[in-house]
């Protein structure tokens, strides 16, 4: 479930694609995924805690725009990826 919140959240899973997490496809952060997930066990899986978290870390704060050389790789989160409007939202 951290895995899935996280990729909502930031538009990419620390495993991607979320539905692969086995040893063949390995996590960009597994640290960060393995603190999160005994993080979430340590609360009783309470999800309201974990999404906020999530948006008030510096990782979700980050800007969209890169100015400094070339775009780091989206696995890194250096950077907030954009994403479009749903339907709905336009």
């Amino acid at each position: 479930i951290v895995n899935r919140m996280w990729a909502r959240f930031f538009g990419q899973g620390i495993v991607s694609p979320v539905d692969q997490m086995h040893s063949a496809n390995p996590p960009s952060h597994p640290e960060l995924l393995a603190w999160l997930a005994r993080d979430m066990a340590d609360h009783n899986f309470d999800l309201p805690r974990l999404m906020r978290g999530l948006v008030l870390s510096k990782a979700y704060g980050r800007d969209s725009r890169w100015t400094a050389g070339e775009r780091p790789a989206p696995e890194l989160f250096a950077v907030a990826q954009v994403r479009p409007l749903s339907p709905h939202q336009y």
